[in-house]
């Protein structure tokens, strides 16, 4: 990796952006960059000049000093120059999209209403501490989502986290009788008592109130209610149909809230009573549009609205929008756009449109901004507004998209990776795997010491670094001194803290790092518990320093350490639903579809932070060098996608057709001549492929890592093809991959056998070897399951003693973790037979068994028995190593008397002669 300078980029922008008259409150900080140790040094890292020179000062990003000359929203240096590198763009990508999105801005609510989210007073404080139950008192609609409020127990701060599919739905304008209003009936059922009636309907999220907080709340109640009966217009509308009601309680009234606008967008938002709703007695019609919302007299049910509809965000934050500001529009043309202008996007999209609406700008207050906790409401609302619109087109695309491949159509016819997650208190953070130059890793264990700590630094030679260990990385305290620890499962610490005391940094066998932790009496008291060497997180000096932040710094050097670090980087959220449902047909129904969007919604939650990260686009995954996934298909067998009324001879003849990214590849080796020195998987390294042109053309800068996607040896042709893609350089054709020495052959597989790669299972040990760099335990005994059930190795025991290794990975962690045992060791016939008794499940599943394969071990079931029993296993869970070596130490130390005594005893048990004794 090479090291960027970030003063002088700081420098070359600023000064760039300042030559186009941007505002700038104070000049940006020189930060120095992190440096390069020498770790063949002998120079101890906690040298003093070191210490003050580099690694002493803390990374402040400063304020937001720049403006966009479009839009006037201010943004910190960093969101200025992305995208926008050389700095001498004057408007940015972040806040309106380089100038594409304009909008109006939202019309300043009356200064005593601003006052109370100033939190200036008691009545400011008691509004903004309970803002999302006021909010609530004076809504028109409900959320669907459920609220995860277990999340806010302790003294952390408030975090709104939101699980399901959220959607907002509105009632009728009276209740049925017999009961209570709700939400927007509130505006029009019993407005006599109306102040009684809004505090009582959400009296339940403000228990224990004391009286002054009571009256505080009435103020505050009755000052809303006059201020929306003045501003709002959709209050407006639902007094309009009180007054309905009052002048005849019988009349068949419905409330048509108006979905379409026919002012402009981009300078528009504040409708009038008359384009908002319109009231209608008795029959509704036909020129209601599908956007329309239908409120009707009694109905006894909920209605959903759409998320189109420009009333949206105004029924569900009045506080928000006082005016009844119109929300997000399909029609907002972006700027300079009309019916005549010919461009690919020509309307706002959803996500632009709330990037744009939660900045912060000059001189303007925003209520959505100071709202606090009512803002993540508002954030998380708004990111699922625009994850249902996407999904809502995926879904419909359903029935209209088609996929099959070239030929079933033509018959028709006639080295960074990093992932930000963002768990419990739904909090980002991110898990980053760095490559290290080979002038710069870490080799032994030797050097771990020099870059990687893991005990409390002395506070008289550090108090900086100290005071940092002590605040964010010691772990606890938990077990016995905190059981009630988020860390703690079944009376356990889930990760396995305090650690040991070691003398010496060491690996353990499965290539993970066992830190240096001393025992040397230093400790860290937090909440009454002292905590030692044992509870330090790894950490390194010059990033805690650096960012003050949690960083946890591991050594990872070892295949299988690696391997589940990517793992643990692309595992994705974690599953939060389990649903069990009732066959009614009473047989099985193994083929119904599976609603994939469904599941998504009922397996995520979704934070503020998570929202505003994904509104304003910021990376969620990122690996350099980047990795390109190759397609490849046998002939005629692309993959075609195309719409229910496509005409298929159209279809056929798209670019996109017959200029696959594979079949280019071979076009490519027909005239270039260095192509032809590549393979297919060598091939990024050199060509870049054009999406727009359809073509590979030479590499001009970067590097890319090509990677060909695995496929199941059930696949026969496509499985050998493949093969052969990472052995045959420079083929112009489909024979051409099949030529060995001048002779076409007529299959791949046929092919494969002339170049060696099919004898004694070869390509079978190989395969399961190449996946196990990336696949888990599970992913490597199924696919040798699979191979085993498509006949295809010729000897399968062969194959399995080469490859136990592999199949074996992982066993012994789900021991540990079914048996609640972290220091369980299984010798290695105890592991091999546990991995057939995996692999036997697999195999049942589909209907066979590993008796099937002759040669083929057959794992015993006695022995699992014992394996699986927690008693049995915690009497033979022990350490041969350090008990052979405790053996050797007392012999050592026995007396010539004792030593005979013990030969003869252990004589008579060899040879068992103290049998009938």
């Amino acid at each position: 990796m090479r090291a960027t300078n970030s003063s002088s980029v700081t420098q070359a922008s600023s000064s760039n952006l300042s030559c186009r008259k941007l505002n700038r409150k104070r000049k940006i900080p020189n930060i120095s960059q992190i440096p390069i140790l020498d770790l063949t040094s002998d120079e101890d890292l906690r040298d003093q000049q070191i210490r003050q020179q580099l690694i002493s000062d803390y990374l402040d990003h400063g304020d937001q000093t720049f403006v966009c000359t479009m839009c006037h929203a201010q943004l910190w240096t960093y969101e200025a120059l992305k995208g926008n590198t050389s700095g001498k763009k004057t408007s940015y990508s972040m806040c309106c999209g380089n100038g594409k999105v304009e909008l109006p801005q939202l019309k300043q609510a009356p200064t005593n209403y601003q006052n109370l989210f100033r939190n200036v007073d008691p009545k400011g404080k008691n509004f903004m501490k309970n803002i999302r139950r006021f909010n609530s008192m004076f809504s028109f609609t409900s959320m669907g989502g459920k609220v995860d409020s277990s999340i806010n127990r302790g003294n952390a701060p408030y975090v709104f986290r939101l699980s399901g599919q959220n959607y907002h739905c509105m009632g009728s304008l009276l209740p049925i009788d017999g009961s209570k209003p709700k939400f927007s009936q509130l505006y029009i059922y019993d407005t006599e008592n109306e102040i009684t009636n809004r505090q009582r309907a959400f009296s339940t999220q403000n228990e224990g109130c004391t009286s002054t907080s009571h009256s505080l709340d009435i103020e505050i109640i009755r000052f809303l209610k006059d201020m929306l009966d003045s501003t709002n217009e959709l209050v407006k509308c639902y007094r309009m149909a009180r007054d309905c009601f009052d002048e005849n309680p019988h009349i068949d009234l419905k409330l048509r809230l108006i979905g379409r606008r026919q002012q402009d967008g981009r300078t528009y938002n504040l409708p009038t009573a008359s384009e908002v709703a319109a009231l209608i007695v008795g029959d509704i019609g036909d020129a209601i549009d599908n956007r329309d919302i239908i409120v009707t007299t009694k109905s006894g049910s909920l209605q959903r609205i759409n998320e189109l509809h420009p009333a949206y965000l105004g029924l569900q934050y009045p506080l928000l929008f006082p005016y009844g500001d119109d929300g997000y529009r399909v029609d907002i043309p972006h700027r300079d756009v009309d019916p005549s202008t010919n461009t690919k996007r020509r309307f706002c999209t959803m996500r632009e449109f709330f990037a744009y609406r939660i900045q912060d700008r000059v001189n303007v207050f925003s209520l959505i901004l100071n709202s606090r906790r009512l803002f993540q409401q508002f954030l998380v609302d708004a990111y699922t507004m625009i994850e249902t619109e996407r999904l809502y087109y995926i879904r419909n695309q359903q029935k209209v998209l088609r996929c099959e491949s070239y030929e079933t159509l033509k018959s028709v016819q006639s080295h960074v990776v990093y992932t930000v997650e963002f768990q419990k208190r739904g909090l980002p953070h991110a898990h980053i795997c760095l490559f290290m130059h080979p002038d710069y890793k870490l080799p032994t264990v030797e050097h771990i010491d020099r870059v990687i700590s893991a005990e409390i630094p002395n506070k008289d030679d550090d108090p900086e670094l100290y005071s940092l260990v002590s605040e964010f990385m010691m772990h606890g305290p938990c077990g016995s001194d905190n059981p009630k620890c988020p860390c703690m499962s079944e009376n356990k610490c889930s990760k396995n803290f305090p650690k040991p005391f070691l003398e010496n940094t060491s690996v353990d066998s499965n290539g993970y790092p066992m830190y240096r932790r001393r025992n040397d009496g230093s400790f860290i008291e937090k909440s009454g518990v002292k905590l030692d060497n044992r509870s330090v997180v790894p950490y390194h000096k010059t990033l805690l320093k650096r960012y003050q932040a949690h960083i946890n710094v591991e050594w990872c050097n070892q295949a299988a350490s690696i391997k589940y670090l990517f793992k643990y980087i692309n595992k994705g959220p974690d599953r939060a639903t389990v649903e069990v449902a009732q066959n009614n047909n009473g047989g099985d129904n193994d083929d119904a579809p599976v609603d994939e969007i469904k599941n998504y919604y009922d397996c995520r939650y979704l934070s503020a932070c998570e929202a505003s990260w994904r509104i304003y686009g910021f990376d969620v995954h990122y690996r350099y060098p980047s990795v390109v996934r190759l397609p490849f298909h046998l002939p005629g067998k692309q993959n075609v996608v195309y719409g229910a009324d496509d005409d298929i001879e159209d279809v056929l003849n798209k670019q996109s057709v017959s200029s696959s990214m594979f079949l280019s590849w071979m076009s490519c080796n027909e005239h270039n001549e260095d192509a032809r020195k590549l393979s297919y998987v060598e091939f990024p390294t050199k060509f870049v492929w054009k999406q727009e042109d359809r073509c590979w053309e030479p590499r001009k800068k970067g590097f890319s890592i090509g990677r060909i996607h695995t496929v199941s040896p059930n696949l026969g042709e496509a499985y050998f093809l493949r093969i052969l893609l990472n052995k045959v350089k420079g083929p112009k054709s489909f024979p051409d991959i099949r030529t060995v020495n001048g002779q076409v052959c007529p299959t791949f597989r046929d092919a494969c056998y002339a170049l060696g790669l099919l004898e004694d299972d070869r390509e079978y040990i190989d395969a399961i070897e190449e996946a196990s760099h990336s696949g888990s335990g599970y992913y490597l005994r199924f696919l040798f399951a699979t191979m085993l059930k498509s006949n295809s190795l010729s000897k399968p025991c062969y194959v399995w003693e080469n490859t136990c290794q592999y199949l074996s990975d992982g066993i012994l962690y789900n021991q540990r973790i079914r048996l609640k045992s972290p220091g369980l060791s299984l010798n290695d016939d105890q592991l091999k037979n546990l991995t057939l008794y995996e692999i036997e499940k697999i195999l049942l599943q589909n209907n066979s068994s590993l008796k099937d394969f002759v040669g083929m071990p057959y794992p015993d079931h006695d022995s699992i028995s014992s394996s699986n029993n927690r008693l049995i296993t915690e009497e033979l869970d022990f350490d041969m190593n350090s008990l052979q070596q405790e053996s050797h130490q007392l012999l050592d130390s026995l007396t010539i008397e004792q030593r005979s005594v013990f030969d003869e005893i252990m004589t008579a048990v060899k040879q068992k002669k103290g049998e009938n004794a």
